[in-house]
């Protein structure tokens, strides 16, 4: 049994996890790209990646909702125990010269308490979408300069009755530019890549980064498998008719991919 005030603080550390699991991230975070193929288009020509991804998130920093904030410091496991859904893909199309990429994310999040005052029963659904759209110059073989725009759509609800009834809820919508730039060795089979970036500039959120060293490993010509550990940061708030929303994370943890080119 818990007083209200303690379970909602809680509730923000939840949405705070969904904010940083989906990533985009900023994603990365949200979210940021995979580093360059190991197999480069054919010349004049387009080739095309398609990478469903897991990344297993942990999480600290300073997160609130509704005028009550909270320090956060949650593991992945504590964000994978409160998950309903979740989906992460990533699509690049890319020539000698250019690539463009689309990387988005989902995820629902559940989780239920209750208050001391006539144990009353207390719900919260939290739903996050990330996008990011980004394109790319090939600077020398191995190096790219990135620009990239990233949405984030976070919707928060959180539902009691009773004596202590609870009827509250938030949506944020934000976009933040990115600046970044993208390496790639491949030597042989393997492939090692660095993705780092810059962005927010007071546009969303008032500063936002992320960093993604990866290793890739290809096993034929259509399917490479990828590893990596993602870092990224925000510190956006904002004023709503419910009082403060506040998200200053750092998010990091392993990143694991399916990639498939063609």
């Amino acid at each position: 049994m818990t007083t209200l005030r303690p379970f909602l603080l809680s509730c923000c550390m939840i949405l705070a996890c969904v904010s940083g699991a989906i990533a985009q991230a900023p994603a990365p975070p949200s979210s940021a790209p995979s580093a360059p193929g190991a197999e480069a288009a054919s010349p004049g020509g387009w080739s095309y990646i398609v990478e469903p991804y897991l990344l297993a998130p942990s999480m600290s920093g300073t997160a609130g909702a509704g005028g009550l904030t909270s320090e956060v410091d949650v593991s992945a496991g504590d964000i994978f125990g409160a998950l309903d859904m979740g989906a992460m893909l990533y699509l690049e199309a890319r020539n000698p010269k250019w690539a463009f990429s689309l990387d988005a994310t989902y995820m629902d999040l559940g989780a239920s308490g209750t208050t001391k005052v006539g144990n009353v029963g207390v719900e919260l659904d939290l739903k996050q979408t990330g996008i990011t759209a980004a394109g790319y110059r090939r600077l020398t073989p191995w190096a790219e300069a990135m620009l990239g725009l990233t949405f984030n759509s976070v919707s928060e609800s959180l539902k009691g009755s009773g004596p202590a009834a609870v009827n509250k809820s938030t949506d944020q919508n934000w976009v933040d530019p990115y600046l970044g730039v993208r390496l790639a060795a491949p030597a042989d089979k393997w492939r090692f890549g660095f993705f780092g970036a810059i962005g927010g500039f007071g546009v969303g959120s008032d500063f936002a980064w992320q960093v993604f060293p990866e290793v890739g490993y290809r096993f034929n010509r259509l399917f490479e498998l990828t590893g990596g550990y993602r870092a990224l940061g925000m510190d956006y708030s904002n004023d709503s008719e419910n009082g403060e929303f506040v998200y200053d994370l750092i998010t990091y943890g392993p990143q694991l991919g399916a990639k498939f080119h063609f």
